[in-house]
């Protein structure tokens, strides 16, 4: 429902329709606790795109351990959020592509780190399992903001094997 306000993403993304080109609008100033559950891109062909400059991004924050944007279906688009670490001794990763999340488009992210025990150890991991992968995705114009002395692991991690991954203009 194009005039339809949520209050979270999740319940957006509930009522989109997979494989119908659904686009979910952000708007400036948007914000949303970031939990293992609270951020699943789990119907094929959603696109979710924030609006705003600066300050104004939409922006999720994690203070729990397993804090994380999951992407579970594939034909998927998060463009322009930001996404936040407040977790003492690191969140494991900012992004979780399932492998179900094949042709998924990362565009524009903004990754955040709020002290060197407060971050992200993977910002975007991509699973590898025998013969099975979240293939064909692109991971562009996004920005990893971290801090020095810390402890992540992988900017990026592509786990094994996948074939066809774009990772472009990413600073």
């Amino acid at each position: 429902n194009a005039t339809k306000a949520y209050a979270t993403v999740n319940k957006a993304i509930s009522k989109a329709t997979a494989n119908n080109d659904d686009l979910i609008v952000l708007l400036p100033g948007h914000a949303e606790a970031l939990t293992a559950t609270s951020f699943v891109m789990s119907k094929a062909g959603v696109k979710v795109i924030g609006l705003g400059e600066g300050s104004r991004i939409p922006t999720f924050t994690t203070a729990v351990e397993g804090g994380t944007l999951s992407i579970t279906a594939a034909n998927v688009t998060v463009e322009r959020v930001r996404l936040v670490c407040n977790y003492t001794g690191g969140s494991t990763n900012a992004v979780n592509i399932a492998l179900a999340g094949a042709y998924y488009n990362l565009d524009g992210l903004e990754f955040r780190d709020t002290a060197n025990t407060k971050e992200w150890l993977i910002h975007v991991n991509v699973p590898h399992t025998t013969n099975v992968s979240a293939s064909n995705g692109t991971i562009q114009n996004c920005n990893i903001i971290g801090l020095i002395a810390g402890s992540c692991t992988n900017a990026i991690l592509i786990d094994g094997s996948t074939s066809n991954t774009r990772i472009v203009n990413n600073f």
